[in-house]
């Protein structure tokens, strides 16, 4: 074969990696890239160039299997993309979904503080009329001295300012 040869053949290990040996086969003059390579079969190299221990590759199996390879980069780089798309619309998602809870959490909150002055004002204020009713009336009838004990007016009066002014306070007050 060596005779016939115009150019020194390109010898390779059996164990060159494929997109190496492509790389090789490509810095070839242009004139000489249909010429057959020659692959190594053993360990050591060879005294001389022969065909014994060695086997002919075709460069166009080289390149189809160098393509092949190729595309498979190309599809797992596709992939990784189209996975990385996926979680990237995910974690909008969640944000979107964190931001709809914490708005239906503050909308409730937001009324319940905005009229909380109101409720203290109206709790004060009605306080002070059965103050007034009491010194008004010293000796109410049976029916509302009941109703005083069933409720305990006196408890109430006491505890109601406390309790609006824990939840003005929050949990941290």
């Amino acid at each position: 074969m060596q005779s016939y040869a115009r150019l020194k053949p390109l010898v390779l290990a059996h164990n060159t990696p494929i997109l190496a040996a492509a790389q090789l086969a490509l810095r070839r003059p242009m004139e000489y890239q249909g010429e057959p390579i020659l692959v190594r079969q053993g360990r050591r190299p060879s005294q001389g160039v022969g065909l014994k221990g060695h086997r002919l590759l075709s460069p166009q199996d080289l390149n189809l299997a160098h393509w092949q390879i190729r595309g498979i980069e190309t599809q797992i780089r596709y992939e990784r993309a189209q996975a990385q798309m996926l979680q990237s619309e995910k974690m909008a998602a969640l944000g979107r979904l964190v931001d709809g809870v914490a708005h239906e959490i503050l909308d409730p909150l937001g009324f319940i503080w905005g009229n909380l002055a109101h409720v203290s004002s109206y709790c004060k204020q009605l306080i002070a009329l059965i103050t007034a009713y009491e010194t008004a009336l010293p000796e109410p009838p049976l029916a509302v001295l009941n109703l005083r004990d069933d409720i305990e007016l006196d408890y109430l009066q006491t505890d109601l300012p406390n309790t609006i002014n824990s939840i003005q306070g929050g949990p941290s007050g």
